[in-house]
């Protein structure tokens, strides 16, 4: 993703949009089920996480804080609604980080401002990568589990966590007990599983 100034794609922004008429329910519902755009500290276009990053701190749930903030405030206001969020907007400069560039504005006519989103379902090539992947991963257990039996080395071993961790600090790798343990718990996991296959149970 490009940066958000590009001069034949300018980025239109959340105080933009609502400038415009589009309501605060409307976009609400659009970041809820399709997300909303943002960018990081270095002027990356990104779609905005779930929870704060190190590179990137404007997240999803702020999108929707500063569309509750607006309704409230143009509700409560003793002005009328277009210097309310003038005022808002100078308070508030997050409005401008979140947006979409005009290229990829979501359509907002076909947004119902009354219905709450649904979850939204994974496509079903983004579960079979998933299970392509966990069963990659376990894969790679049962690759290590030979490994270990290899050098004759038992990975069930209750000093195993400890010496691997150990190993791992001599390389200049930081990797904690708890998950090395964990690790080798899916190992087990794995390799029963391999054998339920094999024999057809």
């Amino acid at each position: 993703m490009s940066a958000p100034n590009e001069t034949n794609n300018p980025w239109v922004t959340l105080a933009e949009l609502l400038k415009s008429g589009v309501s605060e329910a409307i976009l609400a519902n659009t970041i809820e089920r399709d997300g909303v755009q943002t960018y990081d500290r270095f002027g990356r276009r990104r779609v905005a996480a779930i929870v704060d990053e190190f590179e990137c701190t404007a997240t999803k749930a702020r999108a929707l804080d500063l569309l509750a903030d607006h309704y409230s405030y143009l509700t409560n206001a003793q002005m009328p609604d277009e210097l309310a969020s003038d005022a808002l907007f100078q308070e508030e400069p997050d409005f401008y980080k979140f947006g979409w560039p005009k290229d990829e504005l979501p359509n907002f006519y076909t947004i119902n401002s009354e219905e709450v989103p649904k979850i939204v379902k994974k496509p079903k090539q983004i579960i079979l990568a998933s299970n392509a992947a966990l069963q990659q991963h376990k894969n790679y257990l049962v690759v290590i589990a030979a490994l270990f039996n290899f050098q004759g080395i038992a990975y069930d071993d209750s000093h195993i966590t400890s010496r691997i961790v150990s190993h791992l600090d001599r390389l200049g790798i930081s990797i904690d007990d708890e998950t090395v343990k964990n690790m080798f718990n899916n190992i087990e996991n794995a390799i029963k599983e391999r054998k339920k296959k094999k024999s057809g149970v």
